[in-house]
């Protein structure tokens, strides 16, 4: 739906690298040969890429974060997604891809620096857990790959033991988050649309601006449709045979996912009931109103709010670690490694 603001969602980086370990770790062949990225011979696993607070990182250990990143990258979009540009400058995924890395390795380290003064270690049974996720992990890398880049046992058992470290420090600092979300700051309300857009394609395919007389038979058409609509019952139908935008019909919003004028009208519905003609930038809108409070979805998004509240507390108390840190990152040894597969 165009008029849907997209979430500025925050993600945790910790989870996000646990995700991606933990994924490759329960995979069925985590690297092959075809799949591996290059290092020049130039440099050896043991140099430093970068040191955080006085902890070196070595090429060994950003390549294992390298191996599963890469893993779940090319498992979604294919290794083809390595060459796209992101920007005018001309960089590619590959590029941003590593840059991303160091920040996220960069983001463990500065976090897991603050667990003595915070007084937080790891639990018995958390170290059993490390001993798990690394154990399942060596079983699933390949014996060229181990080899290759010098993948060690203690290395991948430090980089689980600080994910889990960098979480258990993030749950203690935002303990004291405000977690009381109304239903109704959280409700999701189940709509049915239908679209009718204020502009055209020509023959070659490009966006073009309907004419004042044209602009007028799409208001009369999205208000003969609205008459249609208070007396179908089938909506859903009417909005397939009619909307602009045929191929989503059925959509589940939250406050601030619309359009302030369709969210005003949206929030305002019972179960049921259909609006009138809504006119925004882009069209004419008619909604119907499925279940004004979807309870599963509502109830997903009071956890998703928490957890908003939650990265935001937390990001604003690492921002202040991360600027008086010190952090000197070897940029020729990082450069050295090649994303992309070996030919």
């Amino acid at each position: 739906m165009r008029q849907l603001k997209k979430k500025a969602v925050l993600l945790a980086i910790i989870a996000a690298l646990m995700t991606s370990m933990l994924a490759c770790s329960n995979a069925k062949d985590t690297s092959t040969e075809s799949a591996a990225p290059t290092v020049s011979e130039s440099v050896d696993s043991k140099q430093v890429v970068m040191t955080v607070e006085g902890t070196d990182v070595l090429l060994e250990e950003a390549m294992i974060y390298l191996l599963s990143s890469k893993e779940e990258v090319e498992t979604l979009y294919g290794d083809e997604i390595w060459d796209y540009t992101v920007d005018i400058e001309g960089t590619t995924y590959a590029d941003l891809f590593k840059q991303q890395l160091l920040e996220k390795i960069k983001y463990i380290k500065i976090v897991c620096s603050k667990a003595e003064a915070l007084d937080i270690t790891l639990s018995e049974d958390e170290m059993l857990d490390v001993d798990e996720y690394t154990a399942d992990f060596l079983s699933q890398v390949s014996e060229a790959d181990i080899k290759k880049y010098g993948i060690q046992k203690d290395v991948v058992k430090q980089i689980y033991s600080d994910n889990v470290l960098a979480n258990k420090i993030f749950e203690s600092l935002t303990l004291n988050v405000d977690t009381d979300v109304s239903s109704e700051e959280a409700r999701q309300v189940v709509l049915q649309y239908i679209f009718l857009s204020k502009t055209g394609y020509d023959e070659s395919g490009n966006e073009i601006a309907y004419s004042e007389e044209e602009l007028n038979a799409v208001k009369e058409k999205a208000q003969d449709l609205s008459e249609q609509a208070k007396e179908t019952q089938d909506f859903y139908s009417l909005a397939e045979e009619n909307s602009d935008n045929s191929d989503e019909i059925e959509i589940v919003a939250g406050k601030g996912d619309l359009d302030d004028a369709l969210e005003k009208v949206a929030f305002s519905m019972k179960t049921g009931e259909t609006s009138a003609v809504i006119e925004t930038e882009s069209g004419y809108f008619i909604l119907y109103c499925k279940n004004e409070m979807d309870e599963e979805a509502t109830a997903e998004a009071k956890e998703a709010i928490i957890e908003k509240r939650q990265e935001e507390a937390f990001t604003s108390q690492y921002i202040s670690w991360e600027t008086q840190a010190a952090v000197d990152i070897q940029d020729d040894v990082w450069a050295a490694v090649s994303v992309k597969n070996q030919e």
